[in-house]
């Protein structure tokens, strides 16, 4: 199984529960997620606008409902135009609400890649640290398929409890192991 196979897996998994909610552009349509929505029915996936906080609001809120949102940002320095919602509304709801509303969300966000082009500077940076400290969750960086596996069996079973965040790495889609 590939690093992307896991992903394909995992995403299954999550779609297995008809709450769930994919946000994000580039999933509905296009690559759909770097082929890694293959496996999530297309009436779960909502084609978003290059909107990234908006996305996150959306995300959120939802979550706020009773839907389990999927947040896929394509490229992870995108999640800085997302930081507002995440750290000021994701990340104090639970303590501004005093326990009363507590949303979690599953976002997964991408370093770019050397393959099939150079993603450059721009789009090659990590930056999950950022919000590493200031969700209720945790943040995983999986490096082999094993380790995709495991996060996503992770964010499955705490899925009702915390924030998840995966930081994958656009180089490791097609590696083994």
């Amino acid at each position: 199984m590939t690093y992307r196979d896991e992903i394909i897996n995992g995403m299954g998994a999550l779609a297995d529960d008809p709450n769930t909610v994919v946000y994000g552009y580039n999933c509905r349509y296009g690559s759909r997620a770097y082929g890694t929505l293959a496996k999530v029915h297309s009436s779960m996936i909502i084609e978003m606008p290059v909107a990234e906080a908006l996305m996150a609001g959306v995300a959120i809120g939802a979550a706020l409902v009773g839907k389990k949102p999927i947040l896929f940002f394509e490229r992870q320095d995108f999640i800085l135009l997302a930081l507002d919602q995440i750290i000021n509304h994701l990340g104090l709801i639970r303590d501004l609400s005093h326990g009363e509303y507590d949303p979690h969300i599953i976002i997964r966000a991408v370093v770019g890649g050397t393959k099939p082009f150079n993603a450059g500077l721009q789009h090659s940076k990590r930056l999950i640290d950022m919000v590493k400290h200031r969700i209720h969750g945790e943040v995983y960086e999986p490096v082999t398929a094993r380790d995709v596996r495991d996060t996503y069996r992770t964010a499955i079973e705490k899925r009702s409890e915390q924030t998840t965040i995966i930081s994958e790495t656009r180089d490791l889609y097609d590696t083994i192991g």
